[in-house]
């Protein structure tokens, strides 16, 4: 088993990280609110929190926050172009030389926030530009690839640079 997930799973149980378990349980709430079934299928509570905390122990979560409300959610996957939904299925650990990224439960409630959490992806992410870029999308009840081009960040980026934004 996943050696990181082990611990993650200890840490919920024995509840003594209150702070982060009760920020963990914010982002939970902001996906229960906005939830899709067709990403989270029949996930309970517990697995989404699980997954939520699994990804802010591996350092792949963004949250994004207005005035103190969480306005988007962005969490990924380094690994391999050719690692597919049981990489996800199956808690794989990610894969630090991995060549790809599997961009993963995005939910951003405006465009602010999204640009706000894709810059924020470019910045721990910052080797973004010569990795591949792949997400699955629920068709026809089941996970289908999609593949994306690191375009949209660097029109971002751009964006960043020359206007101030954010």
């Amino acid at each position: 088993m996943n050696p990181l997930l082990q611990s993650v799973i200890a840490a919920l149980q024995s509840g003594a990280q209150k702070e982060a378990i009760a920020q963990i349980d914010r982002v939970v709430e902001f996906f229960l609110k906005n939830k899709n079934d067709k990403i989270f299928g029949s996930w309970g509570t517990d697995i989404i929190r699980l997954m939520v905390a699994y990804h802010w122990a591996k350092n792949t979560l963004i949250v994004s926050e207005k005035d103190g409300e969480i306005d988007g959610v962005f969490m990924w996957y380094r690994c391999n172009a050719n690692d597919g939904w049981e990489f996800v299925d199956e808690w794989k650990p990610d894969r630090p030389d991995g060549d790809a990224v599997f961009l993963a439960f995005l939910h951003c409630n405006n465009n602010d926030s999204l640009r706000r959490g894709v810059l924020n992806f470019i910045e721990m992410v910052p080797d973004v530009f010569s990795l591949k870029l792949f997400a699955f999308r629920v068709k026809n009840k089941k996970p289908t690839l999609v593949t994306y081009s690191p375009k949209l960040f660097q029109k971002l980026l751009t964006i960043k640079e020359h206007n101030g934004f954010i």
